[in-house]
């Protein structure tokens, strides 16, 4: 059974969770982002695909900010055996992830909130607008956005690739410590 914090030969359950739950997240906003930005006025999906995206993306915030103290909190496992450059990349890789997903949620909030209403998230509640009716914040943050998300992209490729390429080519336990299986 895994433990439920990280143990020196395997992650545990919540920091698993919290990979794979943020990675559909991100995957799921990705599409969805794509999908909606082409909807005109008359599309059934006109306002409830901006509210989903925008209400998920809070969700992802809060998730981020859970990871990065549980992160801090709880140690890594022991590195696995593997060339200085490789676990150089991959601690490098680490911290684009959070920067760039920082960044992609902070402007992702700026656009709707440009124009100083807050964002109902799911409809329970109004996370209100703190910055708002800057020059151009819609047009700057929105670019910001999309350059930020097209490189998260890339990265998670290359994370994806990174894994494979542990799990079928070194056959070592990079993969399996995050499903939850050590070998």
């Amino acid at each position: 059974m895994t433990p439920v914090m990280n143990s020196p030969d395997r992650y545990g359950v919540v920091a698993i969770f919290l990979h794979w739950v943020m990675a559909a997240m991100i995957i799921g906003l990705f599409f969805l982002g794509e999908y909606m930005v082409d909807l005109n006025y008359t599309h059934r999906w006109y306002n409830g695909a901006p509210h989903l995206h925008e209400s998920v993306g809070l969700l992802l915030f809060a998730l981020l900010i859970f990871r990065t103290v549980w992160t801090a909190a709880n140690p890594r496992p022991l590195p696995l055996p593997m060339p200085a450059w490789e676990r150089f990349a991959a601690a490098t890789v680490k911290k684009l992830f959070y920067l760039l997903l920082f960044g992609i949620t902070i402007s992702g909030y700026l656009i709707p909130t440009a124009d100083g209403k807050g964002i109902e998230l799911f409809n329970w509640f109004t996370v209100p607008a703190t910055v708002a009716h800057l020059d151009h914040q819609e047009d700057i943050a929105g670019s910001v956005h999309h350059v930020l998300v097209d490189s998260t992209v890339i990265l998670v490729i290359l994370h994806a690739l990174a894994a494979l390429k542990h799990h079928f080519l070194d056959k070592d336990a990079t993969l399996m410590r995050m499903i939850g299986k050590a070998k």
